[in-house]
């Protein structure tokens, strides 16, 4: 073997080695950021020492409002309000199961010991209550009707989990306590005082709170009341961890502080979103309380009583989101995860209902560093001196390696771990991008299905770039003639920029771990600007390489460099709809995450995601659409949802009663449209994502409403 072909083998294993280690390294970053993006799970818990750096970590869109509860480990979060019962991952935000409930419901309570999910639903718009209770994954344990009246909120557990406390009060207030597992009455009363609004245990597990017209406490043995607060205030009660205090939030926007005995230690101003009071939720070290309120999450501190900060969910960054006067969030429910480092809310307005609060610690930008490390300084290393030599003298790489390698395998070697690289990348953007915008994470598996997806449409168009500038950077036919590697060819030109996409794993890493993520419009497009400065920088040299072929001039260079960007495009694009109408012809029904968060393919071969990058701050100077192109090109590519969700038969019809009937409720939509209550239920999260349905609380329903001009249709249907 002759000595230039030894060397010339040597780089491409080298090449291809350090292609696998930066997969590997890539996969473990992406299996770091699916499962705990936001470090949720070594963060500190929040105090009043440490308030001001609580910030969102992600919203998640068609959840219930009515109620939170966190389970015993921390790990999941359930979710009920109408028909439907959701437990998300705590910390992506990624919904691991749902289920429909037997009816419209009003509170969800987790066992301390984590076996039991209790639900509590109406049969009726008045009654009676229903409690369904359900095994951790969602299999029905136990059902029946526990009061023959409504308001049906007051559900929960006592502290060592051997008893369910039930309150209900339309027309007379009713309670029962239900034993653990037998689900026999221990205890039934009526004519309590008590609305059913909110149920809370002592510590000790020998008293309760009961929420009503007035909050009244019990004895837990006998049912005998011990006092109530006879202000004649609708209110509901939590009781504090430390035993001390019991906060009682009114609908009058008053919050007041009882001593155990009922004597008033506090009594200050709570705005509220709820006439039956405000909710409320202890720290668990009883330091602190967070109450629901229009304007945010409220956090008080106890001593002594006083608002610390308000914690206003960015609503504004997410489609079908409702503007309201003074920017208002309407949070509804708030619920503090059981090592105090977390703060799950829900609120009235159409999206996100769900919002997750804490302190970020994550390792995310470390481990992008690492792999913009790996990248950058693998591939230095792989080609050693070719990789120096192109940089000094690109435009002699033709000349040189031409003569070294007439084949050029080792440009075929590089186009090739282009187009791995080039979905590296791409999926590498898609969890930054929504880890940055607030986003829930998708699992592992998902972003494996979407990395092969990827990879199958970007051969094609990696194919078609390399002909298209092979056409467009030769004038005559008999000078492509003699280029007949155009692969190699291409290949060899992209090199500076492969490079270059190495630094975009940085750069994210640097915002990541600078502050916050990107929820307002300050300096949101320095990221992309670096990007676009990078990428143009990997550009440029590419061109000059590309020019020091025979017969190439400048003009040509970048002609056909602009020319493999449109055509790899145009192919990677046609594939998509050819998926997306054989699914549609084909009546394909997604499943799990792909259900739940679409098909998202990503695309960034060649100088594609430069041609992104740079055309998109173009159209943010010219429009002033700064946050919007930001959040699209920071750091993601390519995703297909907008009007394409609307190619399926079952989304039209949903879509079309909405629009027929503007405020239109959920069992409407289930008798016009004739179809299964998932599958409604299915299509009106995908509607609302997607910005073109929004919903309002009405009573104890919930009215849809299309979206025009991103302003809702709220007429008053006929």
């Amino acid at each position: 073997m002759a000595p230039g072909s030894w060397a010339r083998n040597q780089r491409i294993v080298a090449l291809l080695a350090w292609f696998v280690i930066v997969v590997a390294v890539e996969g473990a970053v992406m299996l770091l950021a699916t499962t705990d993006p936001h470090g949720l799970t070594v963060a500190p818990t929040i105090g009043g020492e440490n308030l001001d750096r609580v910030e969102p970590l992600f919203g998640a869109a068609w959840t219930g409002d009515n109620a939170i509860a966190w389970s015993a480990d921390g790990r999941l979060v359930a979710l009920v309000g109408g028909p439907m019962i959701d437990i998300l991952d705590s910390a992506s935000g990624r919904e691991v199961r749902s289920w429909l409930l037997p009816g419209y419901a009003d509170a969800v309570a987790w066992s301390p010991d984590g076996t039991y999910i209790a639900v509590t639903t109406l049969d009726g718009a008045n009654g009676p209550i229903r409690i369904t209770v359900y095994s951790d994954q969602g299999s029905e344990r136990s059902s029946w009707v526990a009061h023959d009246d409504y308001g049906a909120e007051g559900l929960a557990w006592s502290p060592d989990g051997t008893r369910l406390l039930s309150a209900a009060g339309g027309r007379s207030g009713q309670f029962a306590i239900w034993e653990t597992g037998t689900w026999r009455p221990i205890l039934q009363k009526d004519g309590a005082w008590t609305t059913g609004s909110s149920a809370s245990w002592s510590p000790d597990g020998t008293r309760f709170a009961l929420g009503g017209a007035s909050v009244a406490v019990y004895r837990a043995s006998t049912g005998d009341e011990l006092w109530n607060d006879s202000t004649g205030d609708w209110g509901r009660a939590a009781w504090s961890p430390r035993e001390d205090l019991i906060a009682v939030g009114t609908s009058s926007a008053r919050l007041r502080f009882y001593g155990a005995n009922g004597t008033i230690v506090a009594n200050i101003s709570a705005p509220t979103t709820d006439f039956f009071g405000t909710r409320m939720s202890w720290s668990p070290d009883g330091t602190l309380l967070a109450i629901a309120a229009n304007d945010g999450i409220r956090i008080l501190g106890v001593d002594p009583p006083m608002v610390l900060r308000v914690l206003s969910f960015p609503i504004g960054l997410f489609h079908g989101g409702v503007s309201l006067p003074g920017n208002e969030t309407l949070d509804k429910s708030v619920a503090w995860s059981p090592r105090g480092n977390a703060l799950a809310a829900t609120g009235m307005t159409s999206h996100p209902s769900f919002r997750m609060w804490g302190i970020r610690s994550s390792p995310i930008g470390t481990a992008l560093l690492g792999l913009g490390a790996a990248w950058v300084l693998g591939l230095g290393i792989a080609l050693g001196n070719d990789l120096r030599f192109a940089f000094r003298h690109p435009g002699d790489v033709a000349r040189t390696w031409g003569r070294a390698d007439p084949s050029f395998l080792i440009g075929r070697a590089l186009f090739g771990v282009a187009i791995g690289i080039s979905v590296v990348i791409g999926l590498t953007g898609d969890y930054v991008s929504r880890i940055s915008t607030l986003q829930p994470i998708p699992s592992f598996s998902w972003y494996g299905v979407t990395g092969l997806l990827s990879v199958a449409f970007a051969v094609p168009a990696a194919f078609v770039a390399a002909r298209a500038f092979r056409r467009i950077a030769w004038k005559e036919a008999i000078l492509r003639a003699r280029t007949q590697h155009a692969l190699g060819v291409f290949g060899t030109i992209l090199l500076p920029f492969l490079v270059a996409l190495g630094a975009i794993p940085i750069i994210q890493a640097l915002v990541l771990s600078s502050g916050p993520p990107l929820v307002d419009a300050n300096a949101a497009l320095a990221a992309p600007f670096a990007m676009g400065a990078v990428l143009a920088l990997g550009a440029l040299v590419s061109a000059r390489i590309a020019r020091g072929f025979p017969g190439v001039g400048h003009a040509r260079a970048v002609v056909g460099l602009a020319a493999s960007v449109v055509a790899s495009a145009a192919v990677f694009v046609g594939f998509v709809l050819v998926l997306v109408a054989a699914l549609n012809l084909l009546q394909i029904q997604p499943l799990g995450d792909i259900q739940r968060y679409g098909i998202t393919l990503v695309f960034a071969f060649g100088l594609f995601p430069l041609a992104v990058v740079l055309g998109a701050i173009a159209i943010a100077a010219a429009t002033g659409l700064l946050p919007t192109v930001a959040r699209i090109i920071w750091p993601g590519y390519a995703r297909f949802h907008g009007e394409r969700v609307m190619a399926l038969e079952a989304r039209k019809a949903v879509m079309s009663q909405v629009e027929r009937q503007p405020g239109i409720h959920f069992r409407d939509l289930l008798r016009l449209s004739r179809l299964g209550s998932g599958t409604v239920h299915y299509h009106l999260y995908v509607l609302e994502r997607e910005g073109f349905i929004t919903c309002r609380r009405d009573g104890v329903v919930k009215r849809f409403y299309p979206v025009l001009h991103g302003t809702p249709n709220t007429a008053t249907s006929a």
